[in-house]
C-alpha cells in the first residue's frame, strides 16, 4: 500500500498548480489497510497530508477545512480514504453495519 501511495504522491508533486489527488483504499471496515499509507511519507509533511479512516464518520465540511489547512504547506495534496467510509447524513444497511465512531468527525493523521 505504502509504495503504491508514494508512487501517486511523486506523480501528483510534479504540477506546478494546486491540486488534489484522492486514493480511495480497500478496506471498508478496515482503517488500518487506509493507515498504512502513512508509512509512504518520507519527512514530516509529506504526503498523504490527509488520511480518513471507516472507524470516523467522513464530514465534508470538516475535509474542506482540512485541505485549506494543507494548501497552506504545500500545493499538491494527496488524500487517502477508506472505501464506503460513512458519512453522518449516510444511512444504515444491512451491507453498512453501523458502529460507534472512534472521534465525533473525520480522523487527521
Amino acid at each position: 500500500m505504502a509504495s503504491t501511495v508514494r508512487e501517486i504522491a511523486l506523480d501528483a508533486s510534479v504540477y506546478q498548480q494546486r491540486s488534489v489527488t484522492i486514493v480511495e483504499i480497500m478496506g471498508r471496515h478496515a482503517g488500518w489497510l487506509t493507515a498504512a499509507s502513512v508509512m509512504a511519507r518520507k519527512h514530516v509533511g509529506d504526503n498523504p497530508l490527509l488520511i480518513y479512516l471507516p472507524e470516523s464518520p467522513f464530514e465534508f465540511e470538516r475535509f474542506s477545512a482540512d485541505l485549506d489547512k494543507a494548501f497552506e504547506t504545500s500545493s499538491n495534496v494527496v488524500v487517502c480514504v477508506s472505501e464506503a467510509s460513512p458519512t453522518p447524513a449516510a444511512p444504515s444497511s444491512a451491507s453498512t453495519p453501523t458502529r460507534p465512531s472512534l472521534t465525533p468527525s473525520a480522523t487527521r493523521c
